[in-house]
């Protein structure tokens, strides 16, 4: 897929609409416009995407990332 190939990511979902997808690229990536309307497919047209390019994606104790997050409060 377009976006395992390219990055590694976290997806975060902040509200029932809002999403930062953090980004550390492993070359230079110039598709976000085709990343954005694939990921607005599954989420809605109305999805408010947020890149956010990063270093690094901080590995969990065990040593492994987590790509999905759930970020909206209770």
């Amino acid at each position: 897929t377009i976006l395992l190939d390219h990055v590694k990511y976290q997806f975060i979902q902040e509200t029932p609409v809002q999403y930062r997808i953090k980004l550390n690229l492993r070359d230079r990536f110039k598709r976000e416009q085709e990343m954005t309307n694939m990921l607005k497919e599954f989420l809605g047209k109305d999805a408010v995407l947020i890149f956010e390019r990063v270093d690094e994606i901080p590995a969990l104790s065990s040593g492994k990332r987590k790509y999905v997050v759930n970020g909206m409060r209770s």
